[in-house]
C-alpha cells in the first residue's frame, strides 16, 4: 500500500476533523482540505520533474509543509529526505550530495545556509517569504498548488519512500532506506504500543525529522489532529494539553528533565488529565528521574527502544510495568521493556552466536519495520543485515522474565585494566544524586590503565551544592555501588553537557576535548 492512502482514507472517514494546527496551519486544516491540497501538490512537484524514484530534500522545521510535502513524495512514488535544521551547511553538503537531491523544500529563513552550503539542488521551493534569495531557481511553495490535476498515487508496499540519515555521532551520516511497507509498520506499531484511539492529540515538540515524526502517520490512522510546534518549552506544553486535549507527546530524556526542572504541581491548575502518553525514546533516561517523573505526572511514561534502521518499537517499556516497577521493582526502571509483537530479538557474541540468557550480547532484530538497506552502501548493508538478522551495535542482556537490559553502544564499552566497563552502569549510579541532571561516562587513554574512566556531570539548574561537595559525594556513591575497576578516575562538572539535535550527549565532542591528539583503538 502506497502511504499517501493513509490520508486519502482519513478524508474520506472524517472530512471535517482538523487533521494539521500550529505552524503553516494556525487556523486547523481539515482531513478533506489537507487531501486536496497534497493531491495539487503532487502536480505541482511533478512539474518540476519530479518522478518515482526521486529524492526531495526537506529544510523545513515543525511546519505543515513539511507534511504536505511528504505525503505528496510518497505519492508521487519519489523518497522524502528530511534535513535535520539544526546541522550546519557543511553538514548539509554530505547529505544533499550523497542523496542527489534536485528539488529541495526549504523554509525562507535556511536561503544564506542554503547559500553557502556547497552542495546545490536545482529547484528551490520557498516555504515563507517569496523573495528569499537561493542559490538556484526558486518556486514559492503556495505556488504548486496552482494545478487542479488529481494524480494517481503510484508506488507499492516495497518501494522506498524515506531516506532518514543517522546522527552521525560515530561517523558520517549514512543514509537508511525505509519502504512504504516499514514505514506504515512502524505506524501500526506505534498506534498499538500508544494505544492510539479514535480522534486522538499528538504534539510534535521534538523535531520532525527525528522520532516524532513517525507519529504523524500513526495518528492519521485513528484521525487523529498533528499539533506542530517550533521546540519544546515546559510551560507552552503544558498550556497546549490544558487547551487541546494534547494525548501523546514524544520527547527525549533531557526535555523531560526540563519540565521537572521547572514544572510545581502544587502551584500549577491546568488539566492535564487528556495526557496518555509521555512517550521517551531516542536515549537512556535515568531511574532516578524517572521515578520522579512518575511521582509528579503518574502513570503516563512509556519508553521504547529502536534505531533509524529499525524505528522507534523494537521494544517497549509500557505503562503497566512503569506502575509494577515503581511499587515493586525499580530495577525494572532501567530496562528498554520487552520486545513487541513485531520484533524478534536476539543477543550474540562476536562470532554471531546467540549467548545465554542473563550474558551480555549484540542485539540483533528481525521485523517488518527493519530497512532494508542503507543508501548505496550495500557494504555497509551486508554488514550490517546478516542472515536477515540487523545487527544494532548495542550490547544488551536479558533477565529471566525477558525485559531487555541496553548497557551501551559496542563502540562506547571502556577496556580498563583489561576490564570491560559500560559507561550506562556508570551513568546510573551517578544518577541517583538528587543534584545530578544528567552524567556522561567515557574512557580517555591511559598509559597505565590502557583507559581510565571518567565522568562528566552536568548538575540540575536549581542544585545548591558546591561543586567540590557534590564530587566527594559522587566518589562515596561509586565507592559505595560500583566494583573498584569501574569507578571513575576523575569526575568533572560542567554547566551543560554537549549534544545533538536529538537531544543526546554527543560522547564524540567529549572524547575530542579529553583525548587531545591520542588515539582509541575500538575493537
Amino acid at each position: 500500500m502506497n502511504l499517501g492512502h493513509i490520508l486519502r482514507r482519513a478524508a474520506r472517514r472524517h472530512p471535517d476533523r482538523t487533521a494539521l494546527l500550529g505552524r503553516g496551519a494556525e487556523d486547523g486544516v481539515t482531513y478533506e482540505t489537507l487531501d486536496g491540497r497534497v493531491d495539487r501538490l503532487v502536480s505541482g512537484l511533478a512539474q518540476l520533474g519530479v518522478s518515482p524514484g526521486d529524492r526531495v530534500g526537506l529544510l523545513v522545521k515543525n511546519h505543515a509543509a513539511f507534511i504536505e510535502t511528504s505525503v505528496a513524495a510518497y505519492r508521487l512514488g519519489a523518497l522524502k529526505v528530511p534535513l535535520n535544521t539544526m546541522l550546519t551547511p557543511g553538514d548539509h553538503d554530505h547529505l544533499v550530495s550523497d542523496a542527489d537531491i534536485d528539488v529541495l523544500v526549504a523554509e525562507a529563513q535556511f536561503a544564506d545556509h542554503c547559500t553557502e552550503m556547497d552542495a546545490r539542488a536545482t529547484h528551490y521551493v520557498v516555504v515563507g517569504a517569496e523573495d528569499a534569495a537561493f542559490p538556484g531557481e526558486t518556486h514559492a511553495y503556495e505556488s504548486l498548488f496552482d494545478s487542479d490535476t488529481t494524480p494517481q498515487s503510484v508506488g507499492s508496499r516495497d518501494d522506498p519512500c524515506a531516506l532518514m540519515y543517522t546522527s552521525g555521532t560515530t561517523g558520517l551520516p549514512k543514509g537508511v532506506t525505509h519502504t512504504h511497507h516499514t514505514w506504515l509498520s512502524t505506524a501500526l506499531s506505534l498506534k498499538t504500543e500508544l494505544g492510539q484511539q479514535d480522534g486522538d492529540v499528538t504534539l510534535h515538540a521534538a523535531p520532525l525529522t527525528h522520532g516524532t515524526g513517525f507519529l504523524v502517520e500513526s495518528t492519521m490512522l485513528v484521525g487523529g489532529t498533528n499539533i506542530l510546534v517550533d521546540g519544546f518549552d515546559p510551560d507552552d506544553f503544558l498550556e497546549a494539553v490544558d487547551t487541546h486535549g494534547v494525548n501523546s507527546i514524544f520527547v527525549v530524556p533531557t526535555m523531560i528533565y526540563k519540565l521537572l526542572d521547572t514544572y510545581d504541581a502544587d502551584d500549577d491548575d491546568r488539566d492535564l488529565s487528556s495526557l496518555r502518553n509521555l512517550y521517551y525514546a531516542g536515549a537512556p533516561m535515568s531511574a532516578a528521574r524517572l521515578r520522579e517523573g512518575l511521582d509528579t505526572f503518574g502513570d503516563v511514561f512509556i519508553q521504547s527502544y529502536g534505531q533509524m534502521e529499525c524505528p522507534m518499537t523494537i521494544s517497549v517499556l509500557d505503562h503497566e510495568t512503569h506502575r509494577r516497577a515503581a511499587e515493586e521493582n525499580e530495577q525494572l526502571l532501567q530496562s528498554a521493556g520487552r520486545e513487541v509483537d513485531t520484533a524478534e530479538v536476539r543477543l550474540v557474541d562476536d562470532k554471531n552466536e546467540p549467548v545465554e540468557q542473563g550474558e551480555l550480547g549484540e542485539i540483533t532484530v528481525r521485523s517488518p519495520l527493519a530497512t532494508p538497506g542503507y543508501w548505496e552502501l550495500p557494504e555497509k548493508t551486508a554488514e550490517t543485515i546478516v542472515d536477515g538478522w540487523l545487527h544494532t551495535g548495542d550490547v544488551g542482556r536479558f533477565d529471566e522474565d525477558g525485559f531487555l537490559y541496553i548497557l551501551d553502544r559496542k563502540k562506547d564499552m571502556i577496556i580498563t585494566g583489561g576490564m570491560n566497563v559500560y559507561p550506562r552502569e556508570i551513568e546510573e549510579v551517578l544518577a541517583t544524586h538528587t543534584a545530578v541532571s544528567n552524567a556522561a561516562v567515557i574512557g580517555v587513554p591511559d598509559d597505565y590503565w590502557g583507559e581510565k574512566v571518567i565522568a562528566i556531570i552536568e548538575p540540575r539548574p536549581d542544585a545548591e551544592i558546591e561543586n567540590a561537595t557534590l564530587r566527594d559525594e559522587l566518589e562515596a556513591t561509586c565507592e559505595t555501588d560500583l566494583a573498584a575497576y569501574k569507578k571513575p578516575k576523575e569526575i568533572d562538572i560542567v554547566t551543560e553537557l554537549p549534544r545533538s539535535s536529538y537531544g543526546k550527549v554527543r560522547k564524540t565532542d567529549l572524547r575530542d576535548q579529553y583525548w587531545g591528539d591520542s588515539e582509541r583503538n575500538v575493537n
